[in-house]
C-alpha cells in the first residue's frame, strides 16, 4: 500500500478538528515544541492561533535509520 492510500485509509474520513486533535496531542512533535516554546497555553487559549516555530518531526523516525539519514540530508539541503 502506497503511502497516500494509507493516509486517505486512516485519515479520510476524519474531519479538521479530529486531524488537528490528533496531530497536536500530547507528547506529538507539535505538543513539545510548543511546551518547549512557552505557548502551548497561549495555543489552547486562543490568545494565538499561529507560531512561525519549527517542528522537529526526526523523533518519528527514530526506529529507522534509513528513513533518519534521508531526513537529516534534506533538513541539511533545505
Amino acid at each position: 500500500m502506497n503511502l497516500l492510500d494509507f493516509v486517505i485509509e486512516k485519515f479520510g474520513n476524519q474531519s479538521a478538528k479530529q486531524l488537528v486533535n490528533y496531530t497536536h496531542r500530547e507528547n506529538s512533535p507539535w505538543h513539545k515544541t510548543a511546551i518547549e516554546h512557552s505557548v502551548l497555553g497561549l495555543l489552547d487559549n486562543e490568545a494565538i492561533n499561529n507560531t512561525e516555530l519549527v517542528i522537529d518531526k526526526s523523533s518519528l523516525i527514530q526506529h529507522d535509520a534509513r528513513k533518519k539519514l534521508v531526513y537529516n540530508d534534506f533538513v541539511e539541503a533545505n
